[in-house]
């Protein structure tokens, strides 16, 4: 998807407020949620590798996609390695951002600047919801090939499983290019001027050296609609209080199943499973409402 076409696909007017409401949440996902979540999964695999033939698949496109083979075992030491870049990269968006708008983004009129910024957030904000799901099909799996309780206690619709196998390319790229030192992302936003959004401004942009203008600009995911807060208008409210409540739950239950699976024998405690199983039916709640409030929103 170009620059332009992707600009065309935003709503006319985006607040800033809304703007920095998204960020908010992104940021405490990251920051709070997902860097301990993947330094406690990395800390384990690093010791007991993917036995899912599933999860080795996703694993290997993944590193593919990033090209750091040799320095990390897997995806998810190099994702626990990277996540505090992209937190902090999220600050410096915010920073950016704030500079670059006064109250609301008029998207017709959006400079090649604020385009990118805006692009870049889009981007970001879906690694953290995807990274979430990332961590449910590794679990998912590995109970399954590890025979280690009820690993179908989550539900993991076709749909999903799509979604995570189809954007695992993409999802590595984001990483691969946003989630780098402060100084590199900060370097490579400051070339981008104030200038119209025209195919002629963006091709000069790609000539830059060391530019990763020309693979942001055509980044998109797969069966992704993109955030509501930007794409649509209704039920903003709803649905960021949805994505919120959904990985405050997450959370909670890849912590238990991450302990389920740390445990020596094939069996699992009674207990850890009812309280696996009670988060599970609430997760499974909480994506059928966000999936419904997206489906509003988008007027489908």
């Amino acid at each position: 998807m170009s620059l332009i076409t992707y600009l065309k696909s935003l709503t006319r007017t985006i607040g800033k407020e809304d703007i920095f409401e998204d960020i908010r949440i992104t940021q405490k996902e990251i920051s709070e949620k997902l860097i301990p979540l993947f330094a406690d999964a990395n800390m384990y695999f690093k010791t007991s590798p993917f036995q899912s033939e599933e999860v080795q698949s996703l694993n290997s496109r993944f590193m593919n996609a990033v090209g750091k083979k040799e320095k990390y075992k897997d995806m998810l030491g190099y994702i626990s390695d990277k996540l505090p870049y992209l937190s902090a990269n999220l600050d410096l968006l915010a920073d950016m951002i704030d500079q670059s708008l006064s109250t609301k983004l008029v998207t017709q009129s959006a400079s090649i600047r604020q385009a990118f910024l805006i692009k870049d957030l889009d981007l970001i904000s879906f690694a953290s919801i995807y990274s979430f799901k990332l961590l449910l099909f590794i679990y998912y799996h590995e109970s399954k090939a590890r025979g280690k309780g009820d690993y179908d206690d989550i539900s993991m619709p076709i749909p999903l499983v799509k979604i995570i196998v189809t954007n695992v390319t993409i999802y590595g790229l984001i990483f691969k290019s946003l989630a780098v030192k402060p100084e590199k992302f900060h370097d490579n936003l400051a070339d981008l001027k104030d200038l119209p959004v025209t195919e002629e401004n963006i091709e000069a942009l790609k000539h830059l050296k060391d530019s990763d203008i020309g693979e942001l600009e055509t980044l998109q995911p797969m069966g992704f609609d993109g955030n509501p807060i930007f794409h649509f208008r209704l039920m903003i409210a709803e649905w960021q209080s949805n994505r919120y409540k959904l990985n405050q739950e997450t959370k909670k239950y890849l912590e238990l199943k991450l302990l389920n699976l740390k445990m020596k024998d094939n069996g699992n405690d009674a207990k850890i499973q009812k309280e696996i199983e009670y988060i599970a039916g609430r997760i499974n709640k909480l994506e059928y409402s966000l999936a419904k409030a997206e489906r509003n929103i988008g007027g489908l």
